[in-house]
């Protein structure tokens, strides 16, 4: 069904003059980063009633520690293709 609509939508397109435009992405020095695992604490009953963790909760809710996940990357995808990212299995 989705390759019968494809041709349809191509025929059609060819009939209006429509062209089909391709695009690339070019990057550098990407930067990407993540939310720290100090974010991911699970409390328990007893830290609900604790005022030093909840001021700290409200410190980490307008400051959420942040992780450099990627730093300085860069790299071409070109029109068609994909790109997926490995993360490293070495701690740093």
């Amino acid at each position: 069904m989705a390759s019968a609509l494809t041709v349809l939508n191509e025929t059609r397109r060819g009939r209006e003059g429509i062209r089909t435009r391709q695009l690339g992405v070019m990057f550098k020095d990407l930067r990407v980063v993540g939310l720290g695992t100090a974010a991911s604490y699970q409390p328990t009953f007893g830290s609900f009633f604790n005022p030093k963790l909840i001021l700290e909760k409200i410190q980490a809710l307008r400051h959420p520690p942040l992780r450099n996940i990627l730093s300085g990357f860069e790299g071409v995808v070109r029109p068609g293709e994909m790109l997926r990212m490995y993360p490293s299995i070495l701690p740093w």
